[in-house]
């Protein structure tokens, strides 16, 4: 299982990521974390069948790296939580995980993509 997430990005970042300016960096960031609840809901998919919630999440602006001119990779930061119920506990955990993206310069598109976990293969009879 990998999941991703699509969104369509400003002028101004695609700008910054063809003049490779200086901040692009930071403009993704701020860019991400405007669209914090896509990602999170990203995110919440991963621990969907462990009943945890996913909270607090957040991107560095030191954490994300280009790896080529429109594709790089950073790191997030957020909170599992688990409710029991039946002994009215919460717990808390933090949790990172490493992002890749993918600039899609003619459509004006990001593509951020998370962890691949593997998915275990029926047994056989």
């Amino acid at each position: 299982m990998q999941e991703n997430v699509t969104l369509n990005i400003t002028s101004e970042v695609v700008a910054a990521v063809i003049n490779n300016e200086a901040d692009k960096e930071q403009r993704i960031v701020d860019f991400i974390m405007k669209h914090q609840a896509d990602l999170q809901a990203m995110i919440a998919s991963y621990w969907f069948t462990r009943k945890a919630n996913v909270l607090n999440v957040s991107v560095s602006g030191d954490g994300i790296r280009f790896t080529t001119a429109v594709s790089g990779m950073f790191v997030v930061k957020y909170t599992v939580s688990y409710f029991f119920a039946c002994d009215d506990i919460t717990t808390n955990k933090q949790e990172t995980m490493i992002c890749t993206f993918d600039v899609d310069l003619g459509r004006h598109a990001i593509t951020i993509t998370g962890e691949k976990e593997p998915e275990r293969v029926p047994d056989e009879f």
